[in-house]
């Protein structure tokens, strides 16, 4: 009656199956650990050149709204942030100046071209018909 009636007493985990389970877990978390590290970085690195386009995007709508276009290079200044802004006369067509105006903040680089009077809601004469 012994032989058929077993009864197995549970004496837990063994060291060896402790440390293994530990290292598992302490491999997985530092793995996931640095997938999320990674991803902040690139969500930090992609924060940062969208705020350097907002700042591109508006010195180039207060050049375009002042008019304010000078020949050369100069700089610019918005949020405290410095903005080198080349400007090159390109061509004169129909008595009217265009230029090509390029800003330049840190490695970024926005480019347009630009006639003084083009602000939104004016006739633009490069695209007058003459009958």
């Amino acid at each position: 009656m012994e032989g058929s009636l077993m009864v197995f007493k549970n004496k837990g985990f063994t060291l060896l199956e402790v440390l293994v389970a530990v290292f598992i877990m302490v491999t997985v978390l530092g793995v996931l650990m640095g997938v999320i590290g990674q991803n902040f970085r690139l969500l930090d690195k992609a924060l940062k050149a969208l705020r350097e386009t907002h700042i591109l995007n508006q010195v180039a709508h207060q050049i375009i709204q002042t008019g304010d276009i000078e020949e050369g290079e100069t700089t610019r200044e918005w949020n405290k942030k410095e903005c080198k802004v080349v400007t090159t006369r390109i061509e004169e067509y129909r008595d009217v100046s265009l230029y090509k105006v390029c800003i330049t903040l840190n490695q970024r680089i926005l480019c347009f071209l630009h006639y003084p009077g083009s602000n939104f809601g004016e006739k633009n004469p490069l695209f007058e018909r003459n009958d």
